[in-house]
This record gives structure tokens, sequence and C-alpha cells, in this order.
């Protein structure tokens, strides 16, 4: 009796390792049988998906290209080779890749969007997408995941503008105090007539009057 474990229950296990966060069994199955000689595509997708959870992108291209030889038409396969290649910092293959997926167009223009730094509208693509994506569900969730943390960024953003914005205005504050407290005439000082205003001000109204 043959005691080796055959494609479908490797792919089988594989699957269910996935699905159990266990990344690291899901590889070593992966990699018990030759991505050239396989019967299908589907442990070689899985295989490719989880280099790219890992950040070896170099490697998850080399098997997605293997996967769209094999299977020309397989449209999620060239979405994610344009996604290792996106990650790996090959925006122009990423983006010649895409532009013949229309049904990723939303997906693929906020992540684009993102590397502009244009949170807000990355976010707003991402939320077209899952609204659309019925075929692939699965997708639904890694998109509402990017979009938590596009969302994150924003925040953070806003509260550093805000922050900075605070520093400035102590800082103005601060100015403003050591200005008056160097004037040679206290508050008390100043005619009712002529409005308490700071150096500054006073600076920038004469400067229209300045002499060539």
């Amino acid at each position: 009796m043959d005691n080796q474990l055959n494609y479908q229950e490797i792919l089988g296990l594989a699957v269910h390792a996935v699905h159990n966060q266990d990344f690291v069994t899901a590889l070593e199955l992966c990699k018990r049988v030759d991505k050239d000689n396989m019967p299908d595509q589907a442990l070689n997708l899985i295989h490719a998906a989880i280099l790219n959870q890992i950040g070896m992108f170099s490697a998850s291209v080399d098997i997605y290209q293997t996967v769209i030889f094999n299977e020309p038409e397989n449209q999620l396969a060239k979405f994610q080779l344009g996604i290792a290649y996106f990650w790996r910092g090959d925006f122009s293959e990423a983006e010649s890749l895409w532009g013949d997926l229309p049904y990723f167009v939303n997906f693929t223009a906020a992540l684009l969007e993102a590397k502009r730094k244009n949170y807000t509208e990355a976010v707003r693509f991402l939320q077209a997408f899952m609204a659309e994506n019925t075929t692939y569900p699965d997708l639904n969730t890694d998109a509402f995941n990017l979009a938590e943390q596009f969302q994150k960024m924003i925040s953070d953003a806003q509260a550093e503008q805000s922050a900075s914005a605070e520093r400035t205005s102590r800082r103005a504050d601060q100015t403003s105090a050591q200005n008056e407290a160097a004037s040679p005439l206290s508050h008390q000082e100043h005619s009712k007539d002529v409005p308490a205003t700071s150096l500054k001000d006073v600076n920038a109204l004469l400067s229209i009057y300045k002499d060539d």
C-alpha cells in the first residue's frame, strides 16, 4: 500500500492549514510537489499567495508566471501577479498587467492612489470594489483590511496636522508674548485709540510704506 500523500490530499491539507492560519504547514505541503508538474494550478496559487504574504515577492512572481503559462485566462492569477510586482516595486509591470483586468479596476486603482498617498481616494475605490465583487469573496476581506489601514493613515495624518497646528500656535503665542515683553511700552501705556497688536503685525503694516 502506498503511504505517500497524493496531490489531492496535499491540496486539501494545504487548504485546511491556510484556513487555520497555519502558513508554515501550508508552505511545507506546497513544496512537496514540483510547481511544474501539477495536475492543476490550485496548489501553486496557494504557494504563491503565501510567499506574497511573507514578502518573498520575486519567488511568488515565478510561481504566478507558471500558473498563467498553464492557465492563460486565469484573471485572479494575473491580478495577484500584479500585486507581487507592485509590492516588489515594479509599478510599471503591475500597471501594465492590471490594464487588461477590468474586473479588478477599483482594487488596483486603490493601490495606485495609496502609492501617491491619496488614502481617501484609495478607501473610496476599495469600498466600490467590495460593493461590486461577488466572484472572489475572499478578496473583500483583503480590501476591507487595506481600507482599515488607509483609514488609520488618514486619521494619523489628521492628528499630526492638528498637533503641528497646535505647536505652531503655541510658538506664535510665545513669540508674541516675548515681543510684547520687549516692547518699550507696556499694555497700560498704549493709547486707547491704538489697537493692541503684535510687533510682527506692526512690521507687516510698516513694510507697505518702506522706501525702495
